[in-house]
């Protein structure tokens, strides 16, 4: 199932990237998310900056028939793979990975940051995909809201983050 959304910061694209990659930040965003435990880091290596984010999330609130095969929660690790160097223009795209452990379920995609004067535009898209046999896109359904969710997160988080 295809996710796209698009939003902006009114901060430079330096001042957006430095946030991205502040392991507080995305601290923040896992509070925020009210995750149950969490961890976030940020490695540099080889021209890339690597964000790295696990959290566990309660399930209340899942469809029953998912929360009994599932249990009480869930854990997701979501990986952020920045270039280091912004191109010509200013732009940086991230490879972006969201998946729930031990599930067939994972978002694959892309996060854009875009520099527009002393605004920041931001562009998430990607596939959410459910590997399970007759049940897929019943799975993709339920699950779009966490993604577009958690997006909204890290637009409002941002956005207060941005204004310390």
């Amino acid at each position: 199932m295809r996710i796209e959304e698009t939003w902006s910061y009114d901060a430079d694209a330096h001042r957006v990237y430095a946030m991205t990659i502040d392991p507080r930040f995305q601290e923040s965003k896992c509070r925020h998310a009210a995750a149950v435990s969490y961890s976030a880091g940020v490695t540099h290596k080889d021209g890339h900056d690597l964000v790295l984010i696990r959290r566990s999330m309660s399930t209340e609130g899942f469809p029953p028939q998912l929360r009994s095969m599932i249990g009480n929660t869930i854990n997701i690790e979501e990986r952020q793979l920045w270039p280091t160097e912004a191109d010509a223009d200013g732009r940086r795209e991230a490879e972006v990975t969201v998946a729930i452990m031990g599930a067939p379920v994972m978002f694959t995609g892309r996060l854009q940051m875009t520099p527009q004067g002393e605004s920041t535009s931001m562009r998430a898209s990607g596939d959410l995909r459910a590997r399970v046999p007759l049940f897929g896109g019943k799975i993709e359904e339920a699950a779009v809201p966490a993604i577009t969710g958690a997006i909204e997160i890290e637009r409002s988080t941002g956005r207060s983050y941005l204004e310390q």
